[in-house]
């Protein structure tokens, strides 16, 4: 709807959601599930939204559930964050910062801007101990939402989940701040 955005409203709007209910300070963030119904209702408030920043339209007070939306959002785009084209060579090295900061310059502009905006967000959730949630915590809570292992073998896609850990905890600790987020 917005093609000039340089962040998808839906990205920015969920993590406001996250941060006006306390998310930052909630335990377990992105850990614990929020009720079904309260996703499917946030899901159908945010499908009604018409483009517009859902904070100023929608109030929630569990900040698990647009955590979880945000989650189910991240695992269904069509196009992950993470471009199906780098995931190879972003989990190769998930070490080597050097080389994933230049992969990541090769994004498209709306995947790079996305991978940071997320990114500064969970920093801020990772610095926050009141939640529980440190670097690994939230490296293997995001991992499998943006690292999509192209491959449908089960048994290379589990060998492959620790690499993405380790590729998210290298994006957590290097990725600037570029964003302020709050």
């Amino acid at each position: 709807k917005h093609p000039s955005l340089d962040i998808p409203i839906i990205l920015q709007s969920l993590i406001q959601l996250i941060l006006r209910s306390g998310g930052l300070s909630c335990v377990g963030i992105f850990r614990v599930a929020a009720q079904v119904d309260d996703i499917l209702y946030l899901r159908s408030k945010l499908e009604s939204t018409s483009g517009e920043i859902v904070p100023n339209v929608i109030e929630v007070d569990d900040p698990h559930i647009p955590a979880c939306v945000l989650k189910y959002w991240l695992s269904e785009i069509r196009y992950p964050i993470i471009p199906s084209e780098y995931y190879e060579t972003m989990t190769r090295n998930p070490r080597d910062w050097s080389t994933i900061e230049k992969v990541i310059a090769d994004f498209p502009a709306v995947h790079r801007n996305s991978l940071y905006y997320l990114i500064n967000f969970m920093q801020q959730v990772v610095a926050t101990p009141e939640n529980k949630m440190n670097i690994t915590n939230v490296a293997i809570v995001l991992s499998p939402t943006l690292c999509r292992c192209p491959v449908a073998d089960a048994i290379l896609v589990m060998q492959q989940t620790m690499l993405e850990s380790e590729l998210c905890v290298t994006l957590l600790k290097n990725i600037p701040k570029v964003y302020k987020i709050m």
